[in-house]
């Protein structure tokens, strides 16, 4: 079978992939009229068969709270199945893991659209559910495939574009969304099209990848240190504690020293003696070098992440922009429509302008910024956490 030979075309792959996984967000906010018109009919119905009348005493109420519940589900299963798979890459090849998440993703995607066949809230809930836990082996992964095998110049600049499938993807999810409500297929086809589209990247993944650019991350080939590192294996990583320092470029401070060091415990993989470090074939032997780590409990790894301060302190900041940027994803369209200022449709499409030109704008110069700020030392890691940081 044809294989994805380059590094470029595999970049396009997930790209595509997360494009695909970010439409599918923008399908409910981006018909709001339309879901909000089908939780009430599922409500009234439930309430008639029940001979209840607490879903019709306070309808708005009741709708708000499903529209906003079905916007935001997919996270009770992202959450907790991206540790898993991220966890599952270190040992088994990511590809595959990436491949049996999306399949997950598939079939959410035709519960979603059956959940209107059959007037069942619950179904869809299940659906956007299951979405979060298929897009998580992907979303767990993709990125630090990137980082592995992008340019090192250029490596910010590849997840600045790939990022950018955030914001050009739950835009598009708008359009997307709107030109199917407003059709005669209607929102039920939004989910099944994406589906069918999703199945060909999915095998892909499967039969196309080289199985070189497919080792678990605890196989992964990597560069070696530069001389002005000193690694030595025994039971643990001796680490750098300065850059290296010559007549053009000044050593770092002690308090630059100081926050890097205290990061290379997290973003460093781990070497013991029983695992040593396999060099390449001899032609590459001063370049490449295979690092095997060995395998240790999912709590362990949990509990090593959770003791890094420069994580918890960047994930507390991304749960912080991401409850606002979701709060305004799932209700913008809904506000421009109640304000009066726009129809449904339009309102899509001009919230989603938005969309893309703060945030792909956004994305790519925080990018190009990094990868300027990092050009005098595009293989120093430490340097480039460093900076990202302060960025």
């Amino acid at each position: 079978m044809l294989e994805v030979k380059t590094v470029g075309a595999i970049f396009v792959l997930l790209c595509a992939i997360n494009m695909l996984n970010y439409i599918d967000r923008g399908i409910i906010p981006g018909s709001p009229l339309q879901f909000e018109g089908f939780i009430s009919s599922v409500l009234h119905a439930n309430s008639n068969a029940d001979n209840a009348t607490s879903a019709t005493t306070t309808p708005h109420t009741g709708v708000s709270a499903w529209l906003g519940l079905l916007v935001s589900a997919f996270i009770a299963g992202y959450s907790v199945f991206s540790i898993a798979f991220g966890y599952w890459a270190i040992y088994y090849r990511p590809f595959v893991l990436i491949a049996a998440g999306l399949v997950v993703w598939v079939v959410a995607m035709f519960l979603c659209g059956l959940a209107d066949a059959v007037q069942s809230l619950n179904l869809l809930l299940i659906g956007r559910i299951l979405s979060g836990v298929g897009e998580s082996s992907f979303q767990a992964i993709a990125p630090s495939f990137i980082d592995d095998h992008a340019p090192p110049a250029k490596r910010t600049l590849w997840l600045g574009v790939f990022y950018c499938g955030i914001t050009v993807g739950t835009a598009s999810g708008y359009f997307y969304s709107a030109m199917f409500a407003t059709s005669v297929l209607r929102w039920p086809w939004a989910f099944y099209s994406e589906g069918l589209l999703m199945v060909p990247l999915v095998l892909m993944c499967v039969f196309c990848i080289p199985k070189r650019f497919n080792l678990p991350g605890g196989h992964m080939m990597r560069d070696e240190p530069k001389p002005r590192k000193s690694i030595v294996v025994e039971e643990s990583v001796t680490r750098p504690t300065s850059f290296e320092s010559d007549s053009s470029n000044p050593a770092a401070t002690p308090a630059q020293d100081g926050l890097i060091h205290s990061t290379l415990s997290f973003i460093e993989p781990r070497l013991t003696s029983s695992t040593p470090a396999v060099a390449g074939p001899s032609s590459d032997r001063d370049t490449k070098s295979l690092l095997v780590t060995p395998r240790v409990s999912l709590h362990v790894e949990i509990w090593e992440i959770l003791k890094s301060p420069l994580f918890m302190l960047v994930a507390m900041g991304s749960a912080a922009y991401v409850f606002s940027i979701s709060g305004l994803g799932a209700f913008g369209p809904s506000l421009l429509i109640g304000m009066g200022l726009f129809e449904e449709k339009s309102a899509a499409m001009v919230f989603g302008a938005i969309i893309v030109v703060a945030g792909t704008i956004g994305t790519l110069l925080g990018g190009l910024c990094l990868d300027r700020n990092c050009k005098t030392q595009p293989d120093n890691d430490e340097f480039r956490v460093y900076m990202a940081t302060r960025q």
